[in-house]
């Protein structure tokens, strides 16, 4: 999978995450959104309804599918 945007840094993702949604991201969040900008396979059972959120904000207008066993 190839990559058309760079990852943005935990800051910078903190940032937009609490002026876009007013939540307070953890980090465990934020490393969980990483993976996924970065196309890893992210770890499951940590509640990361917010982590499906998060990499939407930096994706540049492309498409993200989420999978889960739920």
């Amino acid at each position: 999978m190839s990559r058309r945007f760079n990852v943005p840094s935990f800051a910078h993702m903190k940032q937009t995450v609490q002026e876009k949604f007013g939540l307070s991201p953890c980090t465990w969040q934020l490393q969980t959104a990483q993976y996924q900008l970065d196309g890893t396979i992210s770890p499951t059972g940590s509640r990361k309804m917010l982590t499906f959120w998060i990499p939407l904000l930096f994706n540049a207008g492309g498409v993200i599918i989420i999978v889960t066993p739920l």
